[in-house]
């Protein structure tokens, strides 16, 4: 069991062998499995994306949190009109003038605080193209045996994109990451490879320990991996 010290092996651990067949069992079968997990888009892939749309998901991501998903879902049209389809240049020179006239738009959240954190993340990006040559690279750039590092850099220096946001934004993106969801957190305890729910950032270290592991072990995908343990669970 993966805790606070090193790894122990305990005879109530788990392989990843037998995560997956528990999975595969509880959605019929390993067919069945395999087409429930996710794309995984190729460096190449994250490189070809443009800019605005890595802003348009992370405003997406951050919008959504806490929200109802349908509505932001429902009203998104009305959001690409309204931050003018989230080109970053654009969106980060909005001045107070413009954030105030975006609190009034019917067609969005009204939401000042994510508002206003959505133009300081388009000047955010603004300094990665500058130091990288685009965002897509610096995203595409960053090693996914290390992913939890990514999610601590920008709940450090975005706004509003905590670890569990930013996972969810780099799965949309299609970046090749495991998620700290609810089922996948228990799922790590449930099957005696961490002694406690991941939390913080030693919990995601301890977390980013296991996947890495099971990467080299296995050879799939850090989603699938985390798909894969999602499923073993019914929490």
């Amino acid at each position: 069991m993966l805790g606070t010290t090193d790894p122990i092996e305990t005879a109530d651990m788990k392989t990843f062998d037998e995560i997956r067949a528990i999975a595969a069992e509880r959605k019929g079968g390993e067919d069945e499995l395999e087409d429930l997990l996710p794309d995984v888009a190729t460096d190449d892939d994250l490189r070809e994306i443009e800019d605005a749309k890595y802003l348009e998901n992370m405003a997406m991501a951050m919008f959504s949190a806490g929200f109802k998903w349908y509505i932001i879902k429902a009203k998104w049209p009305g959001f690409l009109e309204a931050f003018d389809g989230f080109d970053p240049d654009t969106v980060a020179a909005y001045d107070v003038l413009h954030i105030d006239e975006l609190t009034q738009d019917t067609r969005i959240v009204r939401n000042r605080v994510k508002i206003e954190a959505t133009v300081s993340n388009a000047a955010w990006m603004l300094t990665k193209v500058e130091e990288h040559g685009s965002f897509a690279d610096w995203i595409a750039d960053w090693p996914s045996n290390d992913i939890a590092s990514l999610w601590s850099t920008m709940q450090k220096e975005a706004k509003h994109l905590g670890p569990k946001t930013s996972a969810y934004f780099l799965r949309q993106m299609g970046k090749d990451s495991f998620l700290l969801t609810n089922s996948t957190s228990a799922a790590l305890v449930e099957h005696g490879i961490l002694d406690a729910e991941p939390k913080g950032k030693r919990g995601m270290k301890k977390a980013q320990e296991v996947f890495n592991e099971w990467y080299e072990e296995t050879g799939l995908p850090y989603s699938h991996l985390s798909r894969i343990l999602a499923y073993s669970t019914e929490a």
